[in-house]
């Protein structure tokens, strides 16, 4: 049972890379920097770089749109899209704070 479910999880990886490798790409770096930011938000406690891990969010959305939208799936797109808009009002929020 391990080993179908296994095999299944590489033929998808590997037919998925096959089909559209920038989208793979595309998915992976959102992935990437998402977890990156906030590995950064908890390494950078008590004073989190918040500068740092809403520009690597942002990044992370719309990596992750491109993907939505590449694979056709409404669902996944609305809901980057809405991290997109989060973190940009939050970005927002941040950079006009008075010093």
């Amino acid at each position: 049972m391990r080993r179908d479910v296994r095999n299944h999880i590489i033929k998808f990886f590997k037919e998925d890379i096959k089909n559209n490798p920038k989208r793979f790409i595309a998915e992976f770096l959102g992935l990437v920097m998402g977890i990156g930011a906030t590995t950064v938000l908890a390494y950078t406690m008590p004073n989190p770089n918040l500068l740092v891990a809403y520009i690597m969010w942002e990044v992370s959305a719309l990596c992750l749109i491109y993907g939505g939208v590449s694979r056709g799936s409404v669902g996944l797109t609305f809901l980057y899209i809405l991290y997109f808009v989060i973190d940009a009002i939050g970005l927002y929020k941040m950079l006009t704070i008075p010093a």
